[in-house]
C-alpha cells in the first residue's frame, strides 16, 4: 500500500544532505576530467593532425557524467519543491543483490591497461513490488516481516525504513515445536549413487578454482627458478604464501574427500529457514540462496519458490567438511544442491 504524505523538516534536511556527495563527486569527477583532457589528450592528440575523433569521444563521455550528475541534482531539487513523500507498507516477499561487473580498457600513447568496476545494487520486494534501497536497509529486512517505508518519489531516497512486525506471530506452542525440531537426532543414511556423484562434482570444481588461483604465483614462482633467480623469492616471499596456503586448503579438502568416500554416509541436519533472497551477476550467473538457522545455502528456483520464512528442512551432509548435498522438504521430497 502506498500513500502520500508531506516531508518534514528532517526529510528535507536528509534530501539536502544528499546534495553534499552528489556535489563533491562532480567537483572530483571534473577535475578527473580536466586532467585528462590537459595531461593526456592534448599530447596524444597531436599524433592525429586535424582529426577530432579522440575529441569527440572524450565530450560524449564527458556529457555522460554530466548528465547522470545533473539528473541526481535535479531529482532531490525536485523532491525538494514538491513536498511530498510516499509512504509504503506491506509484507517483505523477496530480496535481491544485483553484481555488476564492467571491464575498461584505456590507452595512452605505448601505454595500455585494463580497469575493473563492480556495481552492487540491493533491492527488496513489498507486496511483489520491487524497491531499492541501501545495503543496512538490505540487511534489516527479513523475508516475511512487514514494513513502513518511506521514500522521497523523484530520487528514491530513504527517508525512514522500519520493520513493523512479523507476518505471523508464533505462538509459545510453535516455538517450542520449532525448538525441539532443530534438537532432533536424525540416524545416518548410506551415501546413494547420487550422492556421490554430488561429492564428486562438488570436488572437482573447488580443486579447479584452487588450481585456477594458484596458476599464475606458480608460474612466476617456476619462471624465477628456471633462470636461475631463486634469491629474489626471498624478497618477494608473499608470492610463496598464497599457493602455499591454497596447497594446505587443497590437500586438506582431499583429505576430506577420501574419508567421506570410504565412510560411505551421510548427516541429517534440521534446521529452520529464516530468511531467503536471490543474487544476480552479469558474469557469474544467477542463484537463489536460503538462509537457514545453520548458514545460507543456494537451491535450485522450485525449492526456492515454494519456501517460507519459518518452514522446516533437513540439510544431508557428509561426515566431513561442511558441504551440503542436499536438502529435504518435510514432504520428504529431495533437491540436490
Amino acid at each position: 500500500m502506498t500513500d502520500q504524505f508531506p516531508l518534514t523538516p528532517e526529510d528535507i534536511s536528509k534530501l539536502r544532505r544528499r546534495i553534499i556527495p552528489i556535489l563533491g563527486f562532480a567537483v572530483f569527477a571534473t577535475a578527473i576530467f580536466a586532467a585528462i583532457f590537459s595531461f593526456v589528450l592534448t599530447g596524444f592528440a597531436d599524433g592525429f593532425g586535424d582529426e577530432p575523433f579522440i575529441f569527440i569521444v572524450f565530450g560524449f563521455f564527458a556529457l555522460i557524467f554530466a548528465g547522470v550528475i545533473g539528473y541526481q541534482i535535479w531529482a532531490v531539487a525536485t523532491d525538494i519543491k514538491l513536498g511530498i513523500k510516499e509512504r509504503i507498507s506491506g509484507e517483505i516477499t523477496d530480496k535481491r543483490l544485483d553484481v555488476h561487473t564492467s571491464t575498461t580498457h584505456h590507452s595512452s600513447g605505448r601505454r595500455s591497461g585494463t580497469s575493473t568496476k563492480t556495481t552492487r545494487r540491493y533491492f527488496i520486494y513489498i507486496d511483489g513490488v520491487e524497491h531499492t534501497v541501501d545495503y543496512r536497509y538490505y540487511s534489516q529486512a527479513r523475508v516475511g516481516e512487514h514494513v513502513l517505508m518511506e521514500i522521497a518519489p523523484k530520487s528514491k531516497t530513504v527517508l525512514s525504513f522500519e520493520a513493523t512486525e512479523s507476518a505471523e506471530e508464533e505462538s509459545p506452542e510453535e516455538i517450542e515445536i520449532d525448538t525441539k525440531f532443530l534438537l532432533k537426532e536424525f540416524p545416518e543414511q548410506r551415501l546413494t549413487e547420487e550422492d556421490i556423484r554430488v561429492l564428486n562434482s562438488k570436488f572437482m570444481k573447488e580443486l579447479k578454482s584452487k588450481l585456477l588461483f594458484m596458476s599464475p604465483f606458480l608460474f612466476i614462482i617456476f619462471g624465477l627458478v628456471v633462470n636461475e633467480l631463486t634469491g629474489l623469492l626471498i624478497f618477494l616471499f608473499p608470492i610463496l604464501i598464497f599457493p602455499m596456503y591454497q596447497g594446505f586448503v587443497v590437500m586438506r579438502k582431499l583429505g576430506f574427500y577420501i574419508r567421506n568416500k570410504q565412510y560411505a554416509h551421510k548427516q541429517a541436519d534440521p534446521v529452520l529457514v529464516t530468511d531467503k533472497h536471490t543474487y544476480t551477476s552479469n558474469r557469474s550467473g544467477n542463484r537463489q540462496n536460503i538462509v537457514t538457522s545453520s548458514g545460507s545455502v543456494s537451491v535450485e528456483p522450485r525449492l526456492y519458490d515454494q519456501l517460507e520464512v519459518g518452514d522446516k528442512l533437513i540439510l544431508f551432509k557428509p561426515k566431513y567438511g561442511k558441504q551440503i548435498l542436499s536438502v529435504m522438504t518435510m514432504d520428504q521430497e529431495e533437491f540436490y544442491v
